[in-house]
């Protein structure tokens, strides 16, 4: 999960927690936050995708 010592994601998973619980107000608070963190790893692992296959290619191309 990303860390929650950047600055950057606290807000960001508020933000999320905040449109997760107008779409599920049914939710407990534990569910919305289980929700929305794993809303920001599945974006995280996805943005980071694209990355790592090319550093993958670029180790691939080394060892040939």
């Amino acid at each position: 999960f990303p860390s929650h010592d950047t600055p950057a994601v606290p807000p960001i998973l508020g933000a999320i927690e905040s449109q997760l619980t107008l779409k599920h107000p049914n939710a407990s608070s534990t569910e919305i936050t289980n929700m929305a963190k794993q809303y920001l790893e599945q974006f995280a692992t996805a943005i980071n995708k694209p990355k790592q296959q090319k550093q993958a290619l670029l180790y691939l191309r080394r060892k040939i």
